[in-house]
This record gives C-alpha cells, sequence and structure tokens, in this order.
C-alpha cells in the first residue's frame, strides 16, 4: 500500500475512509476506530509527520525466540510506526517489524518499542523506532 495522507488530529476513520482496513477482523477495525476517536488520538506530541498506513504485520521480538505478534498499523514515517496488537509488549524490547505492501516488496526493519499503552478490550496501542531510517516509508 502506498503511503498514504497525512494524519490530522481530531479526524475519524470515516474521515481517513479506513484506507487498507477493509481485510481487517472486524475487532482489529473496531480497536482502531476507538483509538482514532478517543483522547489518546488528540494527544499528537510527534515532532514529524506520520503518515496513515494501514497493513497488517508482524513483529518479531528479538529476545524470545520464535515469538511474534500481528499489529494492524496505524501510521508510519521513515523513523517510526505506530500500531494496534492484543500484545503487551515491553518498553525498549529490541525487534524486527516486518509489513508486507503493495508492489509486491516487503519492509524488515530493526526497531525498539517505544511505547504500549492498554487502550482496552484487550488492545494495545504502540509504537516502534526504527534503528535506522526506512526511506520506502518516508
Amino acid at each position: 500500500m502506498a503511503v498514504a495522507e497525512l494524519i490530522l488530529p481530531n479526524k475519524t476513520l470515516a474521515d481517513n475512509q479506513a484506507v487498507g482496513m477493509e481485510h481487517w477482523p472486524q475487532d482489529a477495525f473496531a480497536a482502531m476506530q476507538r483509538l482514532m476517536n478517543s483522547h489518546f488520538h488528540t494527544r499528537d506530541r510527534r515532532k514529524v509527520a506520520r503518515y496513515q498506513y494501514n497493513v497488517i504485520g508482524k513483529l518479531v521480538l528479538d529476545n524470545i525466540a520464535n515469538i511474534a505478534a500481528t499489529v494492524f498499523t496505524r501510521d508510519v514515517n521513515a523513523w517510526h510506526s505506530s500500531f494496534i496488537t492484543q500484545d503487551e509488549l515491553t518498553i525498549g524490547t529490541p525487534a524486527i517489524l516486518q509489513l508486507r505492501c503493495r508492489k509486491n516488496w516487503k519492509i524488515t526493519a530493526a526497531c525498539r518499542v517505544r511505547r504500549c499503552q492498554d487502550i482496552g478490550d484487550g488492545w494495545y496501542e504502540s509504537y516502534v523506532e526504527f534503528s535506522q531510517p526506512q526511506v520506502r516509508l518516508g
């Protein structure tokens, strides 16, 4: 999926037309909708803009062999990706983020978990910081 539009504070999923989320499980879609319409989304502390980027990915945790979390991405830039997941992640954990994209390419990026907060109903909002800039995402 190509990088879509800039997420603006106080926009809803309907405003952003849920780009790329048509194949998500209903509970993941509902969790993202709650997040985007909540106070978590309106407190934007970002120094660099991120772009809406809704794909299903995998976060492989470096410190636990063969353990991966399914992630549903919210937005990205060359340095970060935010997502929701049903796995509680430990802040500071090194990991590998794998995203499958259109145009038959896949992003595999070393990263570190920088945030994981409970958003209810068994879902967590998290973001990772990439070890190296991911120019295809920026």
